[in-house]
């Protein structure tokens, strides 16, 4: 649906934009590809990324994902707990390929959450909100807060 309707605004504004990579794949936190994880919704993947049949599918995963770093439970985590934005987006954006601080400091922006903050269930949907719009340069979700709101455990 939300790529359908930027198509719309294109042709009725005859502009040349590409759809972030994350909105294509119906994967907006950019999940990379692990042959071993088995999300709800993968249909494939693009050579890095996992690509969702809805963007509730891909939302729905991140939510999870992040949940999971928070809480140390995955190979990356190393059993540490991710639980603010600082530790996470060094885990999440590693230094080997991203500006970290930059990353870091988008998602602190965008979501209005301190990056030394521990990340609790209540702030869980604003931070989903600032990767969001920091790996695809904005949202294009408006019920993005309640579909967040239904995967949080």
């Amino acid at each position: 649906m939300i790529k359908l309707l930027f198509l719309l605004i294109l042709s009725i504004t005859n502009t040349a934009y590409a759809i972030p990579r994350g909105i294509e794949n119906n994967n907006p936190g950019n999940i990379e590809y692990n042959k071993t994880n088995k999300w709800k919704g993968q249909t494939g993947h693009d050579g890095r990324f996992v690509k969702f049949d809805t963007e509730i599918n891909g939302i729905r995963s991140l939510v999870i994902l992040l949940q999971n770093k928070i809480e140390g439970k995955t190979a990356s985590s190393l059993g540490r707990k991710l639980d603010n934005i600082q530790k996470l987006g060094f885990n999440y954006a590693p230094t080997h390929e991203n500006d970290t601080n930059k990353y870091i400091d988008c998602i602190e922006h965008y979501s209005k959450v301190n990056k030394k903050d521990i990340i609790t269930k209540d702030l869980l949907t604003q931070v989903v909100r600032g990767i969001i719009i920091c790996e695809n340069g904005y949202n294009p979700y408006k019920n993005l807060d309640k579909i967040v709101k239904r995967f949080i455990k």
